[in-house]
């Protein structure tokens, strides 16, 4: 009996670490595309409605959906409670922190934080010609990473499934 709940022990975790990994790559593109929404808002907000970098986040982070709204509204919180420290510190660190604690950030790649926190350095602090050329580059690398991501997950997701299940077996067949 205690065999038989190993072996089905052993399946299901092989079988469940295959569908996480498959989730948190579904993850990462959702991630990713609620960024693209929130600094296409960001934008337009600091552009036609004039407001400052800490409430142009929060305005922008109340009209986003998902998982990004939690971390540009910490941001925004953390700007105005700022005691001096540049945007791109702030940032950084509120994003590094969300990624250690929560599943849905850690999906992020190290190449997207450092986009991200490079988007944030330059956010607010020149004329608006050099603001509007950050927003574009920044969201020409997110399209590419959005695609890239999207491939990934049509590519591996399955792959990860499918994997873990097969594992799985190997590991209940070798117990038995």
């Amino acid at each position: 009996m205690l065999k038989i709940f190993s072996i089905a022990a052993v399946f299901s975790g092989c079988a469940a670490l295959g569908v996480m990994s498959s989730k948190r790559l579904g993850n990462r593109m959702k991630t990713l595309e609620g960024i693209r929404s929130f600094i296409r808002r960001l934008e337009i907000e600091m552009r036609y409605a004039g407001l400052p970098v800490a409430e142009a986040m929060r305005s922008a982070g109340e009209k986003t959906a998902g998982a990004a709204r939690e971390l540009f509204e910490g941001v925004a919180d953390d700007l105005q409670n700022n005691s001096g420290e540049a945007i791109g510190g702030i940032f950084g660190k509120r994003l590094e922190s969300m990624r250690k604690n929560r599943d849905i950030y850690g999906a992020l790649t190290d190449r997207d934080a450092q986009m991200l926190v490079d988007f944030s350095k330059n956010l607010g602090s020149s004329d608006w010609a050099s603001q509007k050329n950050n927003f574009e580059h920044t969201q020409k690398l997110l399209e590419e990473e959005i695609t890239a991501a999207k491939e990934a997950f049509g590519k591996k997701s399955k792959m990860f499934r499918t994997l873990g299940v097969l594992g799985g077996l190997l590991l209940a067949v070798l117990l038995l």
